[in-house]
C-alpha cells in the first residue's frame, strides 16, 4: 500500500473488492500463504512476483539487461513456493493466476516451467 506514491491505492481496492466477491490481503507471506483454509478459493492472482531486499532493488536490472544471480535464485524460489502453497487452496476448478514479464532479465526466472505443479494446467 505504501510503495506506490501518488497512487490512489485506498480507491483501487474498493473497485476490484466492489466486483465478483474479490478480497485484496495485505502482509501476506506468498511462499507459505499461511492461515488460509484448503480449497477455499476460485482464483488466487499473484501480479509481478518479486522477492523483497534491501533498498527496495529486487536484484534485475531492467535497464542494464543484467541480474544478480542471488536475487534470480531467491525470486524463482519466492514462485516456487506460492504455486506449492496456493494450489491446495484452489477449490475445484480454481485457477491460480501470475502476472510476470517477459522480456530479460525477467525472462530468465523460467517460467512456464517455474510455476508447474502436477494439479495445474499451464495456459500461457
Amino acid at each position: 500500500r505504501d510503495l506506490y506514491p501518488g497512487l490512489d491505492v485506498a480507491s483501487l481496492v474498493e473497485r476490484v473488492e466492489a466486483g465478483r466477491h474479490c478480497r485484496v490481503r495485505y502482509g501476506v507471506d506468498a511462499r507459505t500463504l499461511d492461515g488460509f483454509e484448503a480449497a477455499s478459493f476460485d482464483r488466487i492472482v499473484f501480479n509481478f512476483p518479486c522477492a523483497p531486499v534491501a533498498g527496495g532493488a529486487d536484484g534485475n536490472s531492467e535497464r542494464s539487461g543484467v541480474a544478480d544471480d542471488a536475487a534470480l535464485a531467491e525470486n524463482r524460489d519466492l514462485v516456487r513456493r506460492f504455486v506449492a502453497a496456493a494450489a491446495p487452496l484452489l477449490a475445484p476448478g480454481g485457477e491460480l493466476h501470475v502476472a510476470h514479464k517477459t522480456r530479460p532479465p525477467f525472462a530468465w526466472w523460467g517460467f512456464p516451467g517455474l510455476a508447474a505443479a502436477p494439479s495445474l494446467a499451464y495456459r500461457g
